[in-house]
């Protein structure tokens, strides 16, 4: 609001590959073939899958908060 820009001000036709539309994501998404495997007093080997697009760094922070 304060430079009074849009989403349009950020296409740039002179480098279209540079360009990104954007898109919605799921506020939920499932986490399949989660694994928690203990290996010692202070250390965890987690594992699991995700759908394309979403970030297993968020599912971590989460799984720590």
């Amino acid at each position: 609001e304060k430079y009074n820009l849009s989403s349009r001000d950020f296409i740039i036709r002179q480098f279209p590959e540079l360009t990104e539309t954007g898109g919605m994501r799921k506020a939920f998404i499932p986490v399949e073939k989660l694994s928690i495997e203990k290996l010692n007093e202070t250390t965890y080997r987690i594992s699991f899958s995700l759908q394309k697009g979403s970030y297993a760094t968020n599912v971590i922070k989460e799984m720590f908060k």
